[in-house]
């Protein structure tokens, strides 16, 4: 008989559901079915060709699978905010001056001006 090993391993697991890891991609990609499901409801009244009505109500679905396999599916936790915090400089605030946060251990201000200067 194998041994077998008990383990928390299914605690830290976010599951899968079909080709999604975790459920709210799962949720996010229904979401996206629904939605293109209403718009080709809404677009029926058009008089368009077929195809035109099925590529304006496929933008959603399309929209759904770039943010979940661009930016959630075997990425990083918050991965997609910091991509967009990144990308549009969001709270420049936050990020650290390295150039004036790195000082020698024995340095200290010089009494006129703001300049650091090291211990001779």
């Amino acid at each position: 008989m194998p041994t077998v090993y008990r383990t928390l391993g299914a605690d830290e697991s976010k599951g899968k559901f079909l080709i999604f890891e975790g459920n709210e991609n799962a949720f996010i990609f229904i979401g996206g079915v629904m939605l293109a499901m209403g718009c080709l409801y809404q677009l029926k009244t058009w008089n368009l060709h077929y195809a035109i009505k099925f590529g304006l109500a496929a933008v959603p679905v399309i929209l759904a699978s770039v943010w979940i396999f661009g930016f959630r599916q075997g990425k990083p936790p918050a991965y997609d905010k910091d991509y967009f915090h990144d990308v549009f400089n969001l709270e420049k605030s936050w990020k650290p001056d390295l150039a004036k946060s790195i000082r020698h251990p024995l340095a200290f201000p010089d009494e006129n001006s703001d300049s650091w200067e090291a211990i001779s």
